[in-house]
């Protein structure tokens, strides 16, 4: 057995400190990844009803003589942003469990 005032102990000590400082720091990072990988997917629909507006703009198929483009503006958002947010719901309810 060491005892406290050999080298060895020194060393096996101040390495155990160092590994957990380390793998402490690799479950930091583990944890901001993981939380910005869940804001990108939670935002995905969002941005793809918007792609989707940009889309019909450029294709020049929405045109400013469309029938009720603004409403149809107004929906195509509406069911990116809900998806959106349902999404980051479950993200949420999942980290609280």
């Amino acid at each position: 057995m060491f005892t406290r005032s050999t080298r060895a102990y020194r060393h096996i000590v101040c390495d155990d400190r160092l590994s957990w400082y380390f793998f402490g720091m690799l479950n930091s990072m583990k944890k901001l990844m993981r939380y910005v990988l869940e804001v990108a997917i939670a935002f995905t629909p969002w941005l793809i009803s918007m792609y989707v507006l940009y889309w019909l703009e450029y294709r020049e198929i929405w045109t400013s003589e469309t029938a009720h483009r603004g409403k149809i503006t107004v929906v195509i958002l509406a069911i990116g942003m809900g998806l959106s947010f349902l999404v980051q719901s479950r993200f949420a309810a999942r980290e609280q469990k």
